[in-house]
């Protein structure tokens, strides 16, 4: 079996919504991510204001083709929450989406 072989069939294991995996709506689209949504950051960036803001982070990770690439900055709804993609990596056939969105 060849490298890239290898690494598509480890990428379907993951990917699996009998393992890993789950569907979730992206823009519309029904698309299988294993999900990180682990994460919690407090601003402490930009002006003061009363009551911290918080901001949720969450990593989804996917095939490459999965999706249209998204930039940096641009607005996603998945499962009907607005998230703003923030660092995008594709590699070996996935790709990973850091999305933030804030929170009182």
């Amino acid at each position: 079996m060849a490298f890239r072989d290898q690494l598509d069939a480890d990428l379907a294991v993951f990917l699996n919504d009998e393992e890993f995996g789950q569907a979730v709506v992206i823009d519309g689209a029904s698309v299988t991510v294993v999900l990180d949504d682990d994460l919690n950051v407090e601003r402490t960036k930009g002006p003061q204001v009363p009551d911290a803001l918080w901001a949720r982070r969450t990593v989804l990770h996917m095939r490459a083709d999965a999706m249209t690439e998204p930039v940096e900055g641009q607005r996603l709804v998945v499962d009907g929450a607005g998230w703003y993609v923030q660092r995008v990596s594709v590699a070996e056939g996935a790709m990973e989406l850091t999305l933030e969105r804030q929170e009182a």
